[in-house]
């Protein structure tokens, strides 16, 4: 019907990848026949063909084996997920405000929580399709690893769903002092207070309350309100503190 073919000579031998395989086991006959200097030299001349073939417009659609397509799929996976999570630092910050009751309340960010949740699906898979990899290989320790991995980060993923879909408040401040919620709570009226400074510390931004009493997690008269997990800027939000100590300071005097 006028359809046009290409036709190549079918060469007899191993593949590459047999050859790889069989050098991995150990084939002492696959070892004196593929030196290092033979396979480079088949390797070279084949980018030459590739090289050739690309100058004068003709594109090679390779057929990989699946193992190939599900290390390619994983590694795309990995790098995909790790870009989201980087991407999602670079979110702008909110300027700090107070709401109608004269407070503020300091809540996960959002794009964090989208970051959190794309990477930890993403990881998950990406060890699920290297694990079974890994087994074939013969590297059992890895392909347990994988699991493990897949389950860890599995885990993660309706953590990370919860906490986008439900955010819990990190910490409040209002008129009458600043208080965090959850694990290692404290709070602090601002006649406590004798100083606020912000402070940062491996790439994570701090307001640090100086005070009289210690705090009794590190017996030290300091109390750090971590502000990496939500959307303020550091700067208004240290000045809002500020505002709202110096007012409770003018009114107690």
């Amino acid at each position: 019907a006028g359809a046009v073919y290409f036709t190549m000579k079918c060469l007899r031998g191993m593949t590459l990848a047999q050859v790889i395989r069989a050098l991995r086991e150990g084939d002492p006959e696959a070892a004196r026949t593929f030196t290092r200097r033979r396979l480079l030299t088949v390797f070279a001349s084949l980018c030459q063909a590739v090289e050739y073939a690309h100058s004068r417009g003709v594109l090679l659609l390779v057929r990989s084996e699946p193992e190939q397509r599900a290390l390619a799929y994983a590694v795309i996976v990995f790098f995909g997920a790790c870009t989201a999570i980087g991407l999602m630092q670079f979110t702008p910050r909110e300027r700090a405000k107070l709401d109608d009751d004269g407070g503020l309340t300091l809540r996960p960010d959002k794009f964090q929580s989208v970051g959190l949740l794309i990477g930890s699906a993403g990881m998950a898979v990406g060890c699920f399709l290297i694990a079974p990899l890994a087994k074939v290989d013969g590297e059992g320790l890895v392909s347990i690893v994988g699991y493990l991995g897949a389950a860890f980060f599995g885990l993660g993923v309706p953590l990370a769903a919860w906490r986008l879909f439900r955010p819990e408040a990190l910490a409040r401040v209002d008129s009458e002092g600043v208080r965090t919620f959850g694990m290692g709570a404290w709070s602090l009226e601002w006649r406590e207070v004798d100083a606020i400074h912000e402070l940062n510390v491996s790439g994570q931004t701090f307001i640090v309350f100086e005070t009289r009493h210690p705090n009794l997690m590190h017996d030290i008269p300091r109390f750090a309100l971590n502000l990496s997990p939500t959307r303020l800027a550091a700067g208004s939000f240290h000045t809002l503190t500020m505002e709202l100590w110096n007012n409770k300071r003018r009114t107690s005097a």
